[in-house]
């Protein structure tokens, strides 16, 4: 929001009251997770509050009282000024959310499609199960905002009949020990990504890496080579 904007806003506003006066970055921050953080420490007054009233005619209707907007001014303020006092733990909070938490678009019952080592670093990792498992093994580490879309649509239909052709399998995807997934990449399956492989950064991979190979680009192809270390050939050796 820029400061015209925030200049012709009534003070009460949180938008306003951010805006003014302070450090852009921080504050901006701040913004952003604010209206889930109201939520989410249940400090938010409520807007509207239904209650039923006989009333002095006597009919029984339903009437619905506001909550003062000098209260409300009071809540903002208040809340605001609850941030301001205590920034490193909002903004620690709000990173927590933002970058580190992931996400998972399936339904309840397709979560078991998802095996993610505990060992892993997934950081705020998009995945969708939805024709095929995904499986994340040790020492696994992804960037941000990285996608793992194991679903397609029948591209042949049309309409409303495109969006609800889903497969249920043939999409699987495994990303195998020690790979490294950079930000913004997507991983489409089928496909393997081999043991320690990198991708570069926003790369889309539709096809398999090979395992200690640097892959990268739109769709995503092998560039490299990464020198295999002593332990690591030996642990590679078929044994005798």
């Amino acid at each position: 929001m820029c400061a015209a904007q925030a200049g012709t806003m009534s003070l009460y506003q949180p938008e306003a009251l951010i805006a003014r006066g302070t450090r852009a970055p921080r504050h901006e921050a701040l913004w952003h997770g604010f209206t889930h953080l109201r939520i989410a420490s249940k400090t938010r007054v409520p807007r509207k509050i239904s209650r039923r009233s006989e009333g002095s005619n006597g009919r029984g209707q339903s009437s619905r009282m506001m909550t003062p907007k000098w209260l409300l001014r009071l809540a903002d303020r208040a809340f605001i000024k609850l941030c301001l006092r205590n920034q490193e733990f909002i903004a620690t909070r709000i990173e927590n959310v933002i970058l580190h938490r992931p996400r998972f678009y399936c339904a309840p019952h397709q979560r078991a499609r998802i095996s993610i080592s505990s060992k892993a670093n997934i950081n705020n990792a998009l995945f969708n199960p939805a024709s095929g498992n995904i499986v994340v093994d040790d020492f696994v580490f992804f960037g941000h905002n990285v996608s793992v879309i194991a679903a397609t649509h029948d591209y042949s239909k049309f309409d409303g009949e495109r969006m609800q052709s889903i497969p249920a399998e043939g999409r699987d995807i495994t990303i195998c020990r020690g790979a490294w997934i950079g930000s913004n990449s997507t991983i489409l399956g089928p496909c393997v990504i081999g043991e320690h492989a990198v991708i570069a950064a926003g790369s889309v991979v539709k096809d398999d890496v090979p395992a200690y190979h640097l892959a990268g680009g739109v769709p995503a192809r092998a560039i490299g080579e990464i020198a295999v270390p002593r332990e690591h050939d030996e642990e590679r050796q078929p044994p005798y």
